[in-house]
């Protein structure tokens, strides 16, 4: 099966588009993935990992295997800091997105402020500009390609 590390392009996503549950593993910071983590943050800021609706030795409450040289309720609550650090920078356009995910919204529900938050937001790295600058860009590049067809 193709794995979320393994995609280029998260619109031919053929592993995280109907998937219900990532592993702390899988984690890259893709759309699905985002809004996983968004859909999921009450448990996560407790220092908990959703558990597998397929069952799953890794979410047992009562086997605490933890990760490597970290207490287990470290990881979850850093994987959600990320995410709401990068949403901070994304003023209302990141609230929307917030507000629609607890809707119970997915990715092609979203509103465009919502869809752009999301797409800001998405990649293991953080971007290098700002959402406004991000956007801008954004535009100017579109505008290209639709000038040069």
């Amino acid at each position: 099966m193709k794995e979320c590390q393994e995609c280029k392009d998260y619109r031919k996503c053929v592993f995280g588009a109907g998937k219900a549950w990532f592993s702390y593993g899988e984690i890259r910071f893709c759309p699905y993935q985002v809004l996983f983590i968004l859909e999921h943050s009450e448990i996560l800021r407790d220092g908990n990992w959703p558990s597998n609706p397929d069952g799953s030795i890794y979410t047992d409450p009562n086997i605490r295997t933890g990760f490597r040289d970290e207490a287990y309720y470290c990881k979850p609550e850093e994987i959600l800091g990320e995410v709401e650090s990068r949403l901070k920078t994304t003023g209302s356009a990141g609230e929307a997105l917030v507000d629609e995910v607890r809707q119970g919204l997915n990715i092609d529900q979203l509103s465009r402020p919502a869809y752009k938050a999301l797409m800001y937001v998405k990649g293991w790295r953080r971007k290098r500009t700002n959402f406004a600058q991000w956007q801008a860009s954004a535009g100017y590049y579109k505008s290209i390609t639709i000038a040069q067809k």
